[in-house]
């Protein structure tokens, strides 16, 4: 007996907390309510139960038993509190799955709005993550694309240079020859034998030079202003996304008083987004173009001839051709022998100091630059006018302190002066002509850019465009959680006033 007894009171203990907790649940905000639940206690308690054949007066413990009976119908059980009755327990049993349920439905109904507020959370958490990666892409976005912006017009620098070193080098030449002409045209000297060769070359030369630097300045224009207006697009496109991204992030919580202004920052985000697209794909192109050039220009070190790079920078078409070249060094070779001739000759007169100058070049037919073969007892050919300046008599006016055939007049010395400084102004540029002619010069300029700038140039853009698929990936990821949250609470809102009962007014 004692253990029903026990099963009785916590079966009774169960629905008095099950019961009270029904009651604090539903709170009494009307007398309709109080009507829909049954009368009041102290109503009840003047109620005249009847149990089969006996009717009694019951206290308020045998209200509370006034339950569905299945076992009778599903009637209103009236006997009160007995333990000994099968119709008390199915009205309990009756009552416990009835309240189990009525729990569960509580509990589904408070788990839903937590269920909204964890999606809004979460939205905000993702959100937020997704702000700062897109910050912190467009960063490297901006500081890869100025370093790519940098390596490019380092590299323009290097072409440009190197086209205005070999027309110099050239320009130095055909300068000297004029030099010369132009000092025999005013002295009414003719030309050293010798010097027409240069002189025949110079002006073809002087346009070669002047073609080389335009074409390498025209391209490289091209390319720094082509590079300009990227960088400064780039610019144009990451710094609005970032404030309407910030914007789009504070009109947030607004959204519902704000939502034009929040609907035209959504409809920016995806304009700035496709932007972001198209430029990916552009710096994309420019990684591979990048990666090709620098392909290119290790193919040129091997063989330039076979190379477009000759459209950006090329070598000097006439000095590369042989015979260009070997008339020049013919024509330099000549003019020293010539000068050497006029040098024995004075020896053997009154100048037994006078020495010879040095000739760098061979004999026919080759006529090799060879500076290292030159003898001790010869001097530059630019140092003969500092021999010839104690034998020049600077008083020719008359005076007899000079003596005709042992002294030069001014006149000589300013022709032998002017000859030989051209001359030696030429033998200086000679090592760069040739540089130029076998496109030394060029192949130094290409693997300095091969060296130097292409690794760093193509780990610049591919940082960039990469950079860029993230901050694209994020912008569309962003969106989309700020477009789908309204849609998600318009839906749960929906949803719960779809299940939500109506009360209904019982016309008595």
């Amino acid at each position: 007996m004692g253990l029903p007894m026990m099963c009785q009171f916590t079966m009774l203990v169960f629905s008095l907390a099950s019961m009270l907790r029904c009651e604090a649940a539903v709170p009494a905000t009307s007398f309709s309510n109080k009507e829909a639940v049954g009368l009041s206690v102290t109503e009840t308690e003047r109620v005249l139960i009847e149990d089969g054949n006996n009717a009694e007066v019951v206290g308020g413990l045998s209200a509370r038993t006034q339950r569905v009976d299945p076992l009778n119908g599903f009637k209103k059980y009236m006997g009160g509190y007995s333990i000994t009755s099968k119709h008390y327990w199915s009205v309990i049993s009756v009552s416990s799955l009835s309240l189990t349920s009525l729990l569960k439905m509580e509990r589904k109904q408070k788990k839903e709005l937590p269920c909204s507020k964890r999606h809004h959370v979460w939205a905000m958490v993702i959100g937020i993550i997704l702000a700062c990666l897109a910050i912190v892409a467009s960063g490297i976005v901006l500081g890869g694309s100025s370093k790519f912006h940098s390596r490019v017009r380092s590299i323009k620098n290097i072409i440009v240079k190197t086209s205005q070193e070999a027309s110099q080098t050239i320009n130095n030449v055909t300068k000297a020859i004029g030099d010369m002409e132009s000092v025999a045209a005013q002295y009414q000297y003719g030309s050293l034998e010798g010097s027409s060769y240069l002189n025949s070359r110079s002006q073809i030369l002087n346009d070669e030079a002047a073609n080389m630097q335009q074409k390498a300045e025209k391209s490289m224009h091209l390319v720094d202003r082509a590079i300009g207006i990227l960088k400064m697009m780039t610019i144009f496109i990451i710094v609005p996304n970032l404030m309407v991204l910030l914007a789009v992030v504070v009109l947030r919580p607004l959204r519902v008083r704000l939502s034009r202004t929040f609907s035209l920052s959504i409809i920016f985000c995806w304009l700035l987004t496709f932007a972001l697209w198209v430029f990916f794909g552009i710096y994309f192109f420019l990684s591979k173009f990048s990666a090709d050039t620098c392909a290119a220009i290790e193919e040129y070190q091997q063989n330039p001839q076979n190379s477009t790079l000759s459209s950006i920078l090329q070598c000097s078409e006439k000095l590369s051709a042989n015979i260009f070249l070997h008339d020049i060094r013919q024509g330099i070779h000549d003019t020293i022998d010539q000068v050497n001739a006029n040098i024995s000759t004075a020896k053997s007169l009154s100048l037994p100091d006078l020495e010879y100058a040095c000739n760098p070049f061979t004999g026919p037919p080759e006529y090799s630059y060879q500076p290292g073969n030159c003898s001790s007892n010869t001097i530059k050919i630019g140092d003969i006018p500092e021999i010839l300046k104690k034998y020049t008599c600077w008083d020719d006016g008359g005076g007899g302190s000079c003596s005709h055939g042992e002294f030069f007049s001014p006149t000589e010395y300013t022709r032998v002066q002017v000859y030989t400084s051209s001359m030696q102004n030429i033998l200086d540029g000679f090592p760069r002509m040739e540089r130029l002619a076998n496109c030394r010069l060029v192949r130094d300029a290409f693997s300095k850019i091969l060296v130097e700038e292409c690794k760093p140039l193509k780990y610049d853009v591919r940082l960039t465009w990469t950079a860029m698929t993230v901050l694209s990936a994020i912008m569309v990821a962003l969106v989309l959680i700020l477009i789908s949250e309204p849609v998600y609470q318009d839906g749960s809102h929906s949803s719960d006033i779809s299940v939500r009962p109506q009360p209904t007014s019982t016309v008595m």
